[in-house]
Parts: C-alpha cells; sequence; structure tokens
C-alpha cells in the first residue's frame, strides 16, 4: 500500500483587482435611467400583483356574502321546525 502526500506549493498571492474599462462605465446620467426604468419596471408589476389581490379579495366577499345568506337560510329552517333537512320527524 502506498501512500503519497500532496506537495502544495502555492504562494500565497494578493487578490488582483483589475479597473473597468472606460468603455464599460456607465455614465452617472445613464446609472439614473437605468435604476428609473428599473423603479418604474417594479412599479408597473406591484400594480398589477395589487389588482389582482384586490379582485380576489372582492371574489371571496362576495362569496362570503353569498355563504351569510344561506346559513342565515338554515338557521331560519332550523328555528322554524321544518322538518326534513335533517331527518327529524315534525
Amino acid at each position: 500500500m502506498s501512500t503519497s502526500t500532496p506537495t502544495s506549493t502555492t504562494a500565497a498571492t494578493a487578490p488582483t483587482t483589475t479597473k473597468p474599462s472606460t468603455e464599460s462605465m456607465a455614465t452617472p446620467t445613464e446609472l439614473a435611467t437605468l435604476v428609473d426604468d428599473l423603479l418604474t419596471s417594479l412599479g408597473t408589476k406591484f400594480q398589477g400583483v395589487s389588482k389582482e389581490i384586490y379582485d380576489k379579495l372582492d371574489v371571496m366577499g362576495r362569496r362570503l356574502d353569498v355563504l351569510e345568506v344561506d346559513l342565515g337560510r338554515v338557521r331560519e329552517r332550523g328555528s322554524t321546525g321544518e322538518a326534513g333537512e335533517r331527518g327529524e320527524k315534525a
């Protein structure tokens, strides 16, 4: 059985930083435009999602109103002693 020990000869090197070329740097005006476009896009998406949520809440509210009316009718029938709903005899 042979064992080998790895020999590492890597020296610690300082991280190299490179400055972006002036061609790839955006001007403050370009950055402001990009940020403005991004904020406009996010605002539009937020408005769309908000509308969807409000629409769904409206639908849920209407369904709850219908359910409340139906439950009221069931209670009225139960309190008047109508037979047949739960298999009761009159």
